[in-house]
C-alpha cells in the first residue's frame, strides 16, 4: 500500500515540476518571485526523492520474500 501513496505522490511532483519550469519561463531572473519558485521547486524534487526511496524499498522487499 505504501509503493501506491509513493507513485501517486510521484505523480503529483511530476506535475508541481513541470508547472515551475512553465513559471521559471514567465518570470525573469532578478524578480523577487523567483527565490520563491526555485523553492517549490527544491522542495518538490527531494519530495521525489523521497518517494523514489520508498519506491526502491519495495523491490528490495519483494525480492527477500
Amino acid at each position: 500500500m505504501v509503493w501506491a501513496y509513493s507513485h501517486e505522490i510521484s505523480d503529483h511532483v511530476t506535475v508541481i515540476m513541470g508547472n515551475t519550469d512553465l513559471i521559471e519561463d514567465c518570470v525573469e531572473a532578478n524578480s523577487p518571485a523567483r527565490k520563491h519558485v526555485n523553492e517549490i521547486a527544491r522542495c518538490a524534487r527531494r519530495i521525489g526523492m523521497a518517494a523514489s526511496k520508498v519506491s526502491s524499498l519495495k523491490e528490495h522487499f519483494v525480492h527477500r520474500e
